[in-house]
């Protein structure tokens, strides 16, 4: 058959046709090589059907590994691929089915706020025609009836809130701290009144950026929290200081009871509630707080210890991202024309 080969070409084709039919032999260093492909294979793919044609190129291939190596290489480099478009496809199909489920609730609070306002309305009428009459009982469930409406209200705010930061992109500014909290605390007036709490903070807060709206929410959220479940009555101390990475750390520091080990890690997670006692409390709040400085590229965190009290903080840009915005117009801060 060699004859049949242009003369130039017959060194090489002699070459190749040696190669592929001399006597196959496996040696110690094929073995360990085989071993050593296969346990990479295995860890990375998990699947062991997947490696099994790549230990027979290499244990059967011994002796000229080069070869071998590659045609193994092409071999994992198929197997990756097949199984990153699968995780592809299937994180298609998990933020699809992840956006209807947002939509979906987004609409359902959204529908409900209609009927609600209608009971609110119905059950302060009942209120103004019951005053001064002989029904105290009648009156008492008519106060319940506002006082769930009002539950209510709040958890269809906040379920709106998190489909919001969920899917809305913001810009972001220099923010004024000073307005932000105060607008939290006049939400809380009422509360602040009836537990008889007391808020402390600084005179000054350093420079930090983020959306206005959505951090004057954490706030309100942190110090509601501690009005509700501090000591007796509530002593909160907010505060704020910078990080060696360029982040501000604000926090609230209450006189409660501190939380248990165990729990703390739950605490920002959807739809927790620890304290069995707090049966005003619907499990949405610190998770919203984690979305949404989470998405501001902060981060949240408490620090407790049982007997002590509680320090909840979040963190947010600091100084260095200030230049890209405008010092003068501070997100919170009345803009004029």
């Amino acid at each position: 058959m060699i004859e049949h080969v242009h003369p130039k070409q017959r060194k090489l084709q002699l070459r190749r046709f040696q190669l592929i039919n001399r006597p196959w032999k496996i040696t110690a260093i094929s073995m360990a090589l085989a071993m050593v492909v296969t346990a990479v294979l295995l860890y990375f793919t998990g699947n062991m059907g997947s490696i099994r044609p790549a230990m027979a190129i290499v244990i059967v291939g011994s002796g000229v590994p080069s070869y071998f190596i590659a045609r193994l290489v092409v071999h994992y480099q198929h197997i990756v691929e097949t199984q990153n478009a699968e995780l592809l496809k299937m994180n298609r199909e998990l933020a699809i089915n992840n956006a209807e489920l947002e939509a979906y609730a987004h609409t359902v609070a959204h529908d409900l706020k209609g009927p609600l306002f209608t009971i609110r309305g119905y059950a302060g009428v009942l209120k103004r025609q019951l005053n001064g009459t002989t029904s105290p009982k009648a009156l008492e469930m008519v106060g319940h009836i506002e006082m769930s409406s009002q539950k209510m209200d709040s958890i269809i705010r906040e379920l709106l809130l998190l489909s919001q930061v969920h899917r809305q992109e913001v810009e972001t500014a220099v923010l004024n701290m000073h307005e932000l909290i105060a607008h939290a605390e006049a939400q809380l007036a009422g509360l602040i009144q009836q537990s008889g709490g007391q808020i402390s903070y600084p005179s000054e807060w350093p420079t930090a950026v983020g959306y206005a709206p959505w951090v004057e929410e954490v706030w309100l959220n942190y110090l509601s929290n501690g009005l509700k479940y501090g000591g007796q009555p509530p002593r909160l101390e907010c505060g704020a200081a910078y990080q060696n990475d360029n982040h501000v750390r604000f926090w609230v520091r209450d006189n409660g009871p501190g939380i248990p080990p165990e729990q703390v890690r739950l605490l920002f997670k959807e739809f927790t509630r620890l304290d069995k006692s707090r049966n005003d409390s619907h499990g949405l709040g610190l998770s919203i707080v984690h979305r949404i400085i989470e998405k501001l590229g902060g981060e949240v965190g408490v620090e407790s210890i049982p007997g002590e009290g509680s320090l909840f903080y979040f963190t947010l840009p600091g100084e260095k991202y200030v230049s890209q915005y405008q010092k003068t117009t501070p997100a919170g801060a009345p803009r004029h024309p």
